[in-house]
């Protein structure tokens, strides 16, 4: 996979509410993790951001890995997700529209087809919003246009 490039406008959207709703003393930026995931290959071709969210412990992708509180691992994500949409959404998608308009690719969709591991991918044209939860403690928001 690519390494994650996440959108700064798209992000500091996200980071905001997180702030509102958890206070900034519990907004933590862990850097690089040398994690892979195909949000990396997803961010170098449409805006995108991949945010963890807490309320686990354990390892991750273990038998040990497990939910300990369940407002923070479920119902967070969600308000947060409603909050940036709304934000994205507002006065007739004014952000949304200044984030596709601005973001530049890393890479062009047949650029990208053309790599092995990308060649039995299909990426359609899609428009909208996409927000995608992978499971309890991580989730990534996707804002796409029909231009991607």
């Amino acid at each position: 996979y690519l390494p994650l490039k996440q959108d700064q406008t798209l992000l500091d959207v996200w980071v905001q509410h997180c702030h509102t709703l958890l206070g900034s003393e519990n907004v933590h930026f862990s850097g690089h993790n040398g994690a892979s995931t195909d949000m990396g290959d997803i961010t170098h071709l449409i805006p995108g951001i991949h945010p963890f969210i807490g309320g686990f412990q354990g390892t991750l992708h273990s038998s040990n890995f497990k939910v300990i509180d369940e407002d923070m691992a479920y119902i967070l994500p969600a308000k947060l997700y409603a909050l940036t949409a709304i934000d994205l959404l507002a006065d007739g998608a004014r952000l949304a529209r200044k984030i596709t308009q601005e973001f530049k690719p890393a890479l062009k969709k047949d650029r990208y087809n053309t790599t092995p591991k990308a060649r039995s991918i299909n990426i359609p044209k899609i428009t909208g919003c996409f927000l995608m939860l992978y499971s309890p403690f991580c989730c990534g928001l996707i804002f796409t246009s029909a231009s991607a």
